[in-house]
């Protein structure tokens, strides 16, 4: 009741799902309310739903597809902006120019190794997993610690999930065969993936999300097979209904999420090099508060707030910040 209580205050249409309607709504979905060892370790005991179970169902609930966002951002800088924005791709930075307490610019090098400078006097940090080698030697005193986190994920095909009968059955609200579901029971994260006729799963776990690497180091190209083994587990579990264990390709990749240790809150805003601006540590969410976070360091670089800008202060999230100790 206070989650759906929390949601309605900010406007945002969800519903409470009983046993009744996760019956006639969600039908696919397995209603198991016991704890599942997607490892395989602990013979699994069937708890089904009652009186006294509900979950929270988000009616509006989506996802921003990060390569086609990022695709879409570069065209309108590119088709509307293009007089003042430059690009500069397969380009890392090397080193902040500053001198007198000031950003004055930023050395970067080329693929090619040849390396360039860019004068500026507002340089954001958002360069996520190297967020601590861009930080390292300008001495900003402060004491949050962010990481970067090796996160794997699994994409399996499932063109059985995707027919016209399934959809007419099961997708008659998004024309999707099941809504996005965060499984706290299993410990994933699952999603339907309509283009490519997939369903998505990582984890949702925050113990999981504590594999640091070095950025530097390239990743291992997919999910290790112990993760990937426990990944399908949880989906067959959770989605026994209509998907079936039989052999279709599982593919599978590594990616960095950028965690703040501290208190798992967003990095932002100024810092006492003046012109230096952190945008770091999403933890993953990064495209979900696009509009707010980029809101925040809009307000904060040009000094003016226009109608729809959000009314959060940047404070909140600033690097100089006491860690917070929120409740859910």
């Amino acid at each position: 009741d206070q989650q759906y209580l929390k949601y309605k205050k900010y406007g945002v249409d969800v519903s409470i799902v009983d046993k009744s309607m996760m019956q006639s709504r969600f039908p696919q979905i397995n209603a198991d309310i016991g704890t599942f060892d997607n490892n395989g370790e602990h013979e699994h005991e069937y708890v089904p739903m009652d009186e006294h179970t509900f979950f929270l169902y988000e009616e509006d609930a989506g996802y921003f597809e990060p390569g086609q966002a990022l695709m879409d951002l570069r065209n309108v800088l590119k088709t509307q902006y293009a007089e003042n924005v430059n690009f500069y791709f397969n380009t890392s930075v090397q080193k902040i120019i500053h001198s007198g307490g000031k950003v004055k610019g930023l050395e970067i090098s080329h693929k090619d190794q040849a390396s360039d400078a860019v004068f500026c006097d507002t340089i954001i940090n958002c360069c996520g997993p190297w967020y601590n080698q861009i930080v390292k030697d300008l001495d900003l005193d402060i004491k949050l610690t962010l990481s970067p986190v090796r996160i794997q994920c699994i994409y399996k095909d499932c063109p059985e999930l995707f027919t016209p009968d399934i959809l007419s059955t099961f997708g008659k609200e998004h024309n999707l065969p099941i809504p996005i579901i965060v499984d706290l029971l299993s410990g994933i994260y699952m999603r339907p993936q309509k283009k490519s006729q997939q369903v998505l799963a990582s984890t949702c776990r925050e113990d999981e999300e504590r594999d640091k690497w070095d950025p530097n180091v390239e990743l291992p190209t997919g999910a290790d097979p112990d993760v990937r083994t426990k990944y399908l587990n949880s989906l067959y579990h959770r989605l026994e209904p209509i998907m079936k264990p039989i052999s279709a390709k599982v593919h599978s990749l590594s990616s960095f999420y950028t965690v703040c240790e501290d208190d798992v809150q967003y990095v932002l805003g100024p810092t006492k090099l003046k012109g230096f601006i952190l945008c770091n540590g999403f933890s993953g969410h990064g495209f979900k508060c696009a509009p707010s976070v980029g809101s925040l360091i809009a307000q904060h670089v040009c000094g003016i707030k226009i109608d729809g800008d959000t009314e959060v202060p940047i404070e909140f999230y600033s690097p100089y910040r006491t860690p917070h100790k929120l409740k859910v």
